[in-house]
């Protein structure tokens, strides 16, 4: 099926950011407001697009000046840019867990 790797590979990016550090301790979404919540996913959409601009720069440097210090950049952005989109697919996850129609496919 189309996707099913990435997909799964995916899910384990954002079960890794949601359970990082002070991520682990903030307790349910289910208690937060389906309002804050998007509010939430759009800032981390503007993350992820200041993340994907930081990521092109560097992918530039490394290709005008290849070194090991501008390869280290450009992965440490790559990095970045996943850690990024995780945190946006978490917020719209937790906005479809909200509606309850999650619960129903169980």
């Amino acid at each position: 099926m189309r996707g099913r790797d990435e997909v799964r590979s995916f899910g384990g990016w954002m079960i890794a950011k949601m359970n990082r550090g002070e991520n682990a301790r903030k307790g349910s979404w289910l208690k937060c407001s389906r309002s804050y919540l998007f509010a939430r996913l759009v800032q981390e959409s503007f993350e992820l697009a200041w993340a994907l601009i930081v990521m092109w720069w560097r992918e530039r440097r490394f290709a005008n000046k290849p070194s090991a210090d501008t390869m280290t950049d450009y992965h440490r952005a790559r990095i970045d840019v996943i850690n990024e989109a995780a945190d946006v697919a978490n917020f719209a996850m937790m906005l479809a867990d909200k509606t309850g129609a999650m619960n129903s496919e169980k």
